[in-house]
């Protein structure tokens, strides 16, 4: 698939939302693990969805999945 239609998930602003966007992915950051929101705020990345959990991720997202 191209980058662009793929997305990486993480809690981690620097090495996953902003190395993910790097390499043209779309950021989605979860807050959970890492995250904390100070740190996030101050950064210069800009994730293109912010979560507080992966269960939310069927109902934002447009997942298709075989066979169903």
């Amino acid at each position: 698939m191209p980058p662009e239609h793929v997305a990486i998930v993480g809690d981690d602003i620097d090495s996953d939302i902003g190395g993910g966007q790097n390499a043209g992915l779309i950021g989605i950051l979860v807050k959970t693990g890492k995250f904390r929101k100070a740190y996030a705020d101050a950064r210069r990345v800009m994730p293109d969805l912010i979560i507080s959990s992966v269960a939310e991720l069927p109902a934002r997202l447009p997942i298709k999945v075989a066979g169903s």
